[in-house]
């Protein structure tokens, strides 16, 4: 009956699961996603691409295989996703168990995670799908430890193999050493199975590298961390050896930040940061109304920078109370803290706040919730109260989701939305501003650009954005100015070289326009367009040696560049 039960409801919970994201299983690729599958067909032709990135080996297989299947058909893709997903889903109903009995809490916080409107950056955003996955593993990996650790403490495991007064060709004690003994190889597969989901955890997110706090404050929780901490060094020294491992992405990564903020690093002073950042995940974990891809009016506009210190200092309440009363609520609160430690910093290196980074931390805000309806119901007046407010959780939380993932079916109703949540923020602007310009309202798009702009004055792309849209309009000469304040900001982006290249040729000014396209070369060599705007440039001049040489060059580049083939059949030495 137990098991039919559990049948039941692992059912309920995957029904969950599929009709809150089947919906949005063909909408189209977005943000990160254009550059990693559309923009990378090529690569993932090839079985070479699974270890092209070794550091996200299993992603890239996954990738690999979901092109082998669909092609770039983005159902595929997002598939895995829903399918880790559901897997974290059934681990949560699994695990908790072992942390309380009570009665339906596993099922509790097992909807709440299938549902939740906060995790669909995680689930629907194929890219951001390296949370859905190391959230499984990691999860995994502590269900194992659980086991192993249960196992240990097993009264049956410890019992010796020979009693005394009895002889060793005893046929029950050959049987309680044989047990004995294969109790022994399951502790230790677990344990080895545990460090391997670990690794391919941190192999889809560093951010999990934090498990090993995890696993000590279990053990300080509910065992005794002084007898027990050399159980947890195998994964600690995972850990150190991955910090290595993450050294040389320090400085791409520093390079990324002043490329595309038009400065470094952006620390913040940490007694500011981290309240508001814990106060913001709670805003949308109670109210997930205001989701969205960029989270900065959550943080920094002046009625939530009360609100969230508001929220913060009842969670440190909690925490607190807790760690005297309950450390089973104690343990749960700091998962959400710790979950989020990698992230938690004011020193830039990530966003402040950002959905996807909260879906595992969130199942411990999930387990307070579940643990006071497995309360409430627990008492007999209040039993069927409990199951109606908790139904219409579920069922609101679930038609916010179905909601939500309209905004991600294509990257208009994505960027749209996120303008919409967070307008003041530079790069909700530009990327709203970037649709308005595919669908050729270019003084809209012009609007957002200089509303950008005034946003984040040192932020390139919008000055390249602006610049670009304003050749669209043939306003040549408002566009040259903005042009150069991008290379200004970002000397290393060839395009907007190219972009004034291409100004200068149709203002007439042929030498300037060879200069930029020149520069525009030397950044990017391997671009066939560029090459192919060389030589019609160099036709124009009258240097048909050059403009053959660079037709040549383009078409060596790519067989198959169209203007280098037609042009190169006109010039004749």
């Amino acid at each position: 009956m137990k098991n039919k039960k559990n049948y039941l409801f692992l059912g309920l919970l995957v029904s969950l699961v599929l009709l809150s994201y089947l919906p949005s299983l063909f909408s189209g690729f977005v943000s990160d996603d254009i550059n990693a599958i559309v923009e990378s067909e090529s690569l993932l032709k090839h079985a070479s691409y699974i270890i092209a990135n070794p550091k996200f080996i299993v992603r890239s297989a996954l990738f690999y295989f979901a092109y082998q299947l669909g092609g770039v058909n983005p159902a595929f893709f997002r598939s895995i996703n829903i399918i880790f997903h559901i897997g974290v889903v059934i681990l949560a109903y699994l695990i908790i168990p072992h942390f309380s009995k009570k009665r339906y809490l596993a099922f509790f916080v097992a909807a709440l995670t299938a549902v939740h409107p906060v995790m669909i950056e995680s689930v629907t955003w194929i890219s951001g799908g390296i949370y859905t996955q190391a959230a499984f593993f990691l999860l995994l990996s502590l269900f194992l430890y659980i086991k192993n650790r249960e196992q240990l403490i097993s009264k049956s495991f410890w019992q010796p193999a020979v009693s005394a007064g009895r002889p060793e060709s005893d046929p029950g004690q050959a049987r309680l050493a044989e047990a004995t003994a294969k109790r022994a190889r399951m502790t230790i597969s677990r344990l080895i199975l545990s460090l391997i989901f670990y690794i391919l955890a941190l192999s889809s997110s560093e951010k999990t590298i934090v498990f090993p706090a995890i696993l000590i404050l279990y053990e300080y929780c509910f065992f005794s961390l002084n007898k027990n901490w050399k159980k947890i060094v195998p994964f600690a020294l995972i850990s150190i050896f991955w910090i290595f491992l993450l050294i040389p992405f320090i400085s791409p990564r520093l390079e990324y930040f002043k490329t595309t903020r038009g400065a470094g690093l952006e620390p913040m002073n940490p007694f500011f940061a981290i309240p508001q950042a814990i106060g913001a995940y709670l805003q949308l974990f109670i109210w997930p109304q205001n989701l969205s891809h960029y989270h900065y009016d959550i943080i920094f506009s002046f009625g939530n920078i009360v609100l969230n210190f508001i929220l913060f200092l009842c969670f440190l309440g909690g925490l607190v109370f807790s760690f005297i009363k309950n450390r089973l609520l104690f343990f749960f609160l700091s998962f959400f803290i710790i979950g989020l430690g990698i992230t938690l910093n004011s020193l830039g290196f990530s966003w402040l706040v950002a959905e996807r980074y909260v879906y595992l931390p969130s199942i411990g805000l999930y387990f307070i919730v579940g643990y006071a309806f497995s309360v409430l119901i627990s008492k007999k007046h209040f039993n069927l109260f409990g199951w109606i407010v908790f139904s219409i959780i579920i069922v609101s939380l679930f038609l916010r989701t179905v909601i939500r993932n309209k905004d991600w079916q294509n990257s208009e109703t994505l960027w749209l939305a996120t303008a919409k949540a967070s307008p003041n923020y530079v790069a909700s602007q530009n990327n709203a501003a970037n649709i308005y310009v595919l669908n050729g309202e270019y003084e809209n798009a012009i609007e957002a650009y200089k509303k950008a702009i005034e946003l984040n004055p040192n932020y390139s792309y919008s000055y390249y954005n602006l610049g670009y849209t304003l050749r669209l309009m043939k306003r040549h000469h408002e566009a040259i100015p903005v042009l150069k304040k991008a290379i200004s900001l970002n000397p290393t982006y060839w395009q907007s070289y190219e972009q004034l290249g291409g100004i200068y040729f149709e203002l007439g000014d042929f030498d300037r326009s060879e200069v930029y396209v020149r520069k525009a070369i030397a950044l990017a060599p391997k671009q066939s367009m560029l090459y192919a705007q060389l030589g019609t440039l160099l036709l124009k001049k009258e240097d048909l040696v050059g403009a053959k040489t660079a037709f040549e060059k383009a078409l060596e580049i790519d067989p198959q560049n169209e203007v280098a083939k037609e042009e190169l059949g006109k010039i004749f030495l």
